[in-house]
């Protein structure tokens, strides 16, 4: 692949975060810190299928001075065959306009399961729209 090969996005499923307890810490050096917990998580994809694993599944925001959210998701998924894989990765979201606009999440994935294995080797994207209590993103694969 060259460097003037344009960047393919092949599907790797819908990720649906269902709203958990937010706790605001406050004021800190980078900005305004929120902990929003992730009470349920389930991935749906022809390649990857899975349920949240575990009671920690968090983001880890950080809300700017110009309302840029900075995004720090990080959980554990158990595929629907039992194989374990933490996700985790940065996102952005404005909000400078009063409602957040559209999230954007990054994740990458660790396995130690071999028919995941090739998941160590993906980068993601994903962007979200939001439904009452849950974040739906469609998350592509980088090529």
């Amino acid at each position: 692949m060259s460097a003037s090969t344009p960047l393919a996005l092949i599907p790797l499923g819908s990720l649906t975060f269902h709203s958990g307890l937010q706790y605001q810490v406050g004021s800190v050096p980078s900005g305004k810190r929120i902990i929003w917990e992730i009470a349920d998580i389930v991935w749906e994809g022809e390649r990857l299928r899975g349920r949240k694993k575990g009671a920690v599944a968090a983001d880890w925001i950080v809300v700017g001075q110009d309302q840029t959210l900075t995004l720090d998701i990080r959980f554990l998924l158990e595929t629907h065959d039992g194989a374990l894989v933490f996700v985790f990765g940065p996102g952005r979201v404005d909000a400078s306009g009063g409602a957040p606009g559209p999230g954007y999440f990054t994740p990458m994935f660790e396995t130690g399961y071999p028919r995941y294995a090739w998941l160590n080797r993906v980068q993601a994207v994903g962007r979200a729209r939001a439904e009452p209590g849950k974040f739906i993103y469609d998350v592509y694969e980088l090529r």
